[in-house]
């Protein structure tokens, strides 16, 4: 409990509007994208594959 008071004495609050934030990409937005670059960087003997990312557009048909 002392650690959980500690951590929040250091936080102040605001009355401004939240914003969400994606560490993972440049422009801080979240992509499909960035969230598989994230989970092949866990995987330190991960070999990319050759082909690109998998896409499938139905867009058009």
């Amino acid at each position: 409990m002392l650690d959980l008071n500690m951590l929040l004495a250091s936080k102040s609050l605001s009355s401004g509007q939240d914003e969400w934030t994606w560490r993972w990409s440049n422009d801080k937005k979240f992509s499909v994208k960035s969230m598989y670059g994230k989970l092949l960087r866990q995987d330190k003997d991960y070999t990319q594959p050759l082909e690109a990312f998998p896409v499938q557009s139905n867009v058009g048909s």
